[in-house]
């Protein structure tokens, strides 16, 4: 017998250990149909991006796995991704699996391509003549296409067959509803929900029916039906979110933002969600998130003018609302955002550049860059001098601020104050006109004039300011007795008596 060598031994414990490492490898992979069922309690629990992940695993440790295929088809559906569903119901086809040829028509269907749905219907109906499901979704296509006659012939072909089809009432509904035959469209929706109060298609379009009716109770409450009984469709959410908020009802902003977020969650590159989500947070004062999602919007689509100038109005709250926490780093990336957004909205409309002056203005005043604030309050102020009383007092804040920021030598700090004192004085005679009495319009004018004056007597010892100061706090308290500011103006003017 021959003995073996050290170096056999080796080598023999090396390809051992190479086995071994191999096994307990493969041992370590979770199978296909492990990653398969992991995907599908994801998605009962509404994970999808979790879904998605596990389900592609699934597909690609056994690219024959037909129901990953599936249910991965499902859930781009779900998300709108209809080219990606595509694919995976045609893959589920091809492997056999029994419900991927109707969904594959459904979504071709969904995706606008209403040729392919049809003459795969049709393909269908050849193998199942008496299929009322299928001469229903025939139906549905031909009515989309706007072959009204063909849809109203299929739906009828229908109702012969089974005259209590709540699918082809519905199907009349909508057809009726195109011709805006109003009364027969709502009795077939009527009598469709009747037939079958759980028929998703019926709930979706009834609720759509009345919503455009603007019955907006009404509407809500067919589509929660729908919500119901089609939990994972983002359609349904966003329409009940959007009844919610049409109804004008505070109660209903909460209910309508759980219903805005599902959406965002189960669609997240729809840019209306986004848009709904940002407007009623805004509605319940919850600026910050009312900005992150109008963000959102914008980034998905960015060529509304009218979003950009909504974006806006948001980011200027938001940077208050962080102000207020004494953030000033948010507070001023939203105030520049505010200025971006409005700078876009001219770009893309150019009509409403004179419109946007006053809001530029106020944007670049929040901001603290007061030199732009104070142009843009000027070109406001150039495009209508009669009715530029708001322009006018911030554009003299605007020269105030500066003044207090100013490191400039005494004597230039001092002439941005008599520009702001000057601009005053252009907001007052705004709104005396020609009354020589102070009137109560001319307030907040008055006030800022009061006070300015005391500012300048104080600081740079102008005795002829104290005067203006006691004047104008004086005429403010002919106006209103019990005016704070005038009040506070005479107290700092009287002599200061020292106690020993």
């Amino acid at each position: 017998m021959k003995l073996l060598k050290i170096t056999d031994f080796v080598l023999i414990a090396l390809a051992l250990c190479l086995i071994g490492c191999a096994t307990t490898s493969q041992a370590g992979k979770p199978k296909a149909e492990d990653l398969l069922q992991q995907g599908i309690t994801a998605d009962d629990q509404g994970d999808f991006d979790q879904a998605i992940d596990l389900y592609r695993q699934a597909i690609q440790r056994k690219s024959k796995l037909k129901e990953a295929h599936y249910r991965l088809g499902q859930i781009y559906v779900e998300r709108k991704m209809f080219d990606e569903a595509i694919v995976e119901f045609e893959t589920a086809r091809d492997l056999k699996y029994p419900q991927a040829v109707t969904e594959l028509a459904v979504t071709y269907h969904k995706a606008g391509k209403l040729d392919e749905a049809e003459a795969l219907i049709k393909e269908l109906l050849i193998k199942k003549p008496n299929d009322v499901d299928l001469k229903y979704r025939l139906g549905k296509v031909y009515l989309d296409k706007g072959q009204l006659n063909e849809a109203g012939e299929v739906f009828r072909q229908v109702l012969q067959m089974d005259p209590n089809n709540a699918s082809a009432h519905n199907g009349l509904a909508n057809l009726y509803f195109r011709q805006r035959n109003y009364n027969q469209a709502m009795s077939e929706y009527l009598l469709a929900i009747k037939l079958n109060p759980d028929f998703t298609d019926v709930n979706l379009d009834l609720g759509s029916a009345y919503f455009q009716s603007g019955k907006y109770a009404e509407a809500a409450r067919y589509f929660k039906k729908y919500t119901e009984l089609s939990p994972k469709d983002a359609a349904g959410h966003y329409m009940l979110a959007k009844a919610y908020q049409m109804q004008k009802d505070s109660a209903l902003i909460g209910p309508a933002i759980i219903e805005a977020k599902k959406v965002t969650k189960m669609d997240p590159e729809n840019d209306g969600v986004w848009y709904l989500l940002g407007s009623l947070q805004y509605d319940v004062k919850n600026y910050i998130e009312s900005a992150q999602a109008f963000s959102k919007s914008l980034e998905l689509s960015p060529m509304d003018p009218t979003r950009w100038y909504e974006a806006a109005r948001v980011y200027i709250r938001a940077g208050s609302a962080y102000s207020a926490n004494r953030d000033t780093a948010n507070s001023k990336l939203m105030f520049d955002a505010a200025i971006n957004a409005y700078q876009k909205r001219m770009e893309l409309d150019p009509s409403k550049v004179e419109d946007t002056y006053y809001d530029m203005a106020n944007a670049y005043y929040y901001a603290g860059y007061y030199d732009e604030a104070i142009l843009w309050y000027q070109k406001r102020i150039e495009k209508n001098p009669a009715t530029a009383f708001g322009a006018l007092m911030n554009m003299g804040y605007s020269y105030s601020l500066k003044g207090q920021a100013s490191k400039a030598p005494k004597a230039e700090t001092r002439s941005i104050y008599e520009k702001a004192i000057d601009t005053f004085l252009k907001a007052k005679a705004l709104k005396m006109g020609k009354n020589i009495k102070p009137v109560k319009e001319a307030v907040p004018a008055m006030e800022a004039l009061s006070q300015h004056y005391l500012y300048i007597f104080t600081k740079f010892n102008e005795k002829a300011f104290k005067t203006k100061a006691s004047a104008e706090a004086k005429a403010l308290l002919t106006l209103d007795p019990g005016n704070k500011i005038a009040k506070e103006v005479l107290e700092s003017l009287k002599p200061k008596i020292e106690v020993w």
